[in-house]
């Protein structure tokens, strides 16, 4: 969907921009958590979630950090079924204060 062009859109971005992003070390500094899932109807669902988002965005030419900040983000994800899979088509950010990780 919508969403997904964004991502791959984002992600061309940065390769042409010569970034790369790499998994942490410590997999606790990259953690997804679904908290709730919705079924809307038969065609929708609605996923409330959490990221622990560690990626660390490195240059791929001179190997230099640009970013290693661990930052917690909380989304609502809405998802459409089509042809028997279910595609995400948008994404809305959560205000959550920023000492509220992942498991509340």
């Amino acid at each position: 969907g919508e969403q997904r062009e964004k991502i791959l859109e984002s992600a061309a971005r940065d390769m042409q921009a010569g970034l790369v992003l790499e998994r942490p070390s410590d997999p606790a500094a990259f953690a997804p958590t679904i908290q709730e899932v919705q079924i809307v109807d038969e065609a929708n669902a609605i996923v409330i979630g959490c990221v622990v988002d560690g990626l660390i965005v490195r240059n791929q030419a001179t190997g230099e950090v640009i970013d290693d900040q661990v930052v917690v983000l909380h989304a609502r994800h809405f998802f459409v079924r089509e042809a028997d899979a279910w595609k995400l088509s948008s994404t809305e950010s959560l205000d959550e204060p920023e000492d509220v990780g992942c498991e509340s």
